[in-house]
């Protein structure tokens, strides 16, 4: 196990000595030919995770988001694996790569049911959680998260259900807020940490820790933690 987790850190950590900066669009040359994978396979510094009957696989599908049209997908197939070590390791079905440090990931991703949303998990090595990434079932969308620490592996994975993704961009961060415009919520619903939908109003949940999706009237949408407590 020991020569294990020395193999598994020394993949992870490829990409610590270059820049930070990180473009994976699935339908680009490098990975549209890749079919089903059984096996670690490492493209451009990003790791893939798949085993035997837990594949990972890219396939042609048409989707356009954010003005860029999109051929093919990477699909994740399931919940990602993870050894029970400490800090855990990839097995399956999770996508790693290496930051020198504080960074933000912008994720475009879709649900693999047109019936029901789901989530990315973003973690840390030491499986502390950046962020999710919202999958709608009925359309792609982007999500970004910021990452700030010392130089780590980011892991992306579903925590329950098929997910399909477009697109992975890695920018270093600059330290300063995005401008936005003004804009209005038109939509909010929430979900447990499994993904599965929960209510789409706060005051309905029972207590507990949820995901909250909030969709505004520009087409972008915001992702975060809430914790409702009834007293």
């Amino acid at each position: 196990m020991r020569k294990l987790y020395t193999l598994l850190v020394s993949l992870c950590t490829i990409g610590f000595a270059g820049a930070q900066t990180y473009d994976w669009n699935f339908s680009a040359d490098d990975f549209n030919a890749l079919g089903t994978m059984e096996t670690l396979t490492t493209v451009n510094n990003l790791q893939i995770y798949a085993e035997a009957g837990k594949a990972v696989v890219v396939d042609k599908n048409g989707k356009s988001e954010g003005g860029i049209t999109y051929t093919h997908r990477i699909k994740m197939g399931g919940t990602g694996a993870f050894t029970s070590d400490s800090p855990k390791m990839p097995l399956n079905r999770v996508l790693a790569f290496a930051v020198n440090g504080s960074v933000n990931i912008t994720i475009k991703a879709m649900s693999s049911s047109s019936s029901a949303d789901r989530v990315l998990n973003v973690e840390s090595a030491d499986g502390t959680l950046i962020g999710t990434v919202a999958a709608l079932g009925t359309q792609l969308t982007a999500t970004t998260l910021p990452y700030t620490g010392e130089r780590t592996s980011i892991y992306i994975y579903s925590p329950s259900s098929g997910v399909n993704i477009y697109h992975i961009q890695v920018s270093e961060a600059t330290g300063l807020a995005p401008v936005e415009s003004a804009k209005t919520i038109v939509d909010r619903s929430f979900f447990d940490l499994t993904g599965k939908k929960a209510s789409n109003t706060f005051e309905a949940l029972r207590s507990g820790l949820y995901i909250q999706k909030t969709r505004y009237n520009d087409g972008s949408q915001a992702v975060e933690k809430v914790l409702k407590t009834n007293r």
